[in-house]
C-alpha cells in the first residue's frame, strides 16, 4: 500500500504545496485578519485539492492503464483502494492542520477563530466524503466514464462554501445568524468521528466494488 501511495504523491504533493502555502501567502498579504471570505475561500479550496489531486492520479492511471498493471501484480485490490484513501485523509489532514493554525494566526478575536475552526472541521469532514464518493463512483464506472461527474462534484463542492459567503451576512463569525449558531455548536470531536466512519464505509464499498471488477 506504502508503495502505491508513493506512487500517486507527487499529484497530491503538488495541489498540496500550491494551495496550502498560496492561501495563508495571499490572506496574510490581502487580508491580515480573519473574515468570512478567508474562511470560505480557504475552506472551499479543500474539495478543489482533494479532488484535483484525485482527478490527475486517476488520468495518469487511465492514460498508462495503471490497473491493468496492478491485476497482474499480486497486490491485493483492497490495498490498491486503501492506498488512494489513505491519500485523500493525509491530504485533507495536512492542509486542515496548516489552517487550523493558520486562523489563529490571523484572527483578532478568538469567538471569530472558534467559529472559523469549527467551520473547517465541518468542511474538512465533508471533503473527504465527497472524495471517497468520487473514487466509489470511479471504481464503479470506471473513470473515463465518470469523469464528468468527478468534475461536476468538483465544481459543486468548491462552489458551495463560495456560494454561501455571497449569500449569508459577513457577520456569519460572530455567530449572530441561524447558521453561525449552528457551526457554533457544533462538537468538533464527533463531526470527525462520524466522518471517518462513513468514510471507511466508503472505502470498503469501493475495495468490494474494485475487487469485483479484477475478477
Amino acid at each position: 500500500m506504502i508503495g502505491l501511495m508513493i506512487k500517486d504523491l507527487r499529484h497530491y504533493a503538488i495541489t498540496l504545496l500550491v494551495l496550502g502555502a498560496g492561501m495563508p501567502l495571499y490572506f496574510s498579504l490581502a487580508h491580515g485578519t480573519i473574515d468570512s471570505t478567508a474562511v470560505y475561500l480557504i475552506v472551499g479550496y479543500l474539495y478543489l485539492l482533494t479532488l484535483a489531486a484525485i482527478f490527475a492520479a486517476e488520468l495518469n492511471e487511465s492514460r498508462y492503464r495503471g490497473y491493468e498493471v496492478l491485476a497482474a501484480l499480486p497486490v491485493r485490490p483492497r490495498s490498491v483502494v486503501a492506498g488512494k484513501f489513505m491519500l485523500v485523509l493525509l491530504t485533507a489532514t495536512a492542509y486542515t492542520a496548516v489552517m487550523w493554525a493558520f486562523f489563529a494566526r490571523i484572527g483578532a478575536d478568538t469567538g471569530a477563530v472558534d467559529v472559523a475552526r469549527r467551520w473547517l472541521l465541518l468542511n474538512a469532514s465533508a471533503s473527504i466524503l465527497v472524495a471517497g464518493c468520487s473514487y466509489l463512483g470511479a471504481f464503479r464506472f470506471g473513470f473515463d466514464r465518470w469523469v464528468w461527474g468527478h468534475i461536476f462534484l468538483m465544481v459543486i463542492s468548491f462552489a458551495i462554501p463560495i456560494a454561501l459567503n455571497e449569500s449569508v451576512e459577513r457577520e456569519i463569525l460572530s455567530g449572530g445568524t441561524p447558521l453561525g449558531r449552528f457551526i457554533a455548536g457544533i462538537d468538533p470531536l464527533a463531526l470527525c468521528v462520524v466522518a471517518l466512519g462513513l468514510f471507511a464505509g466508503l472505502w470498503y464499498a469501493a475495495a468490494i466494488v474494485r475487487e469485483g471488477r479484477d475478477v
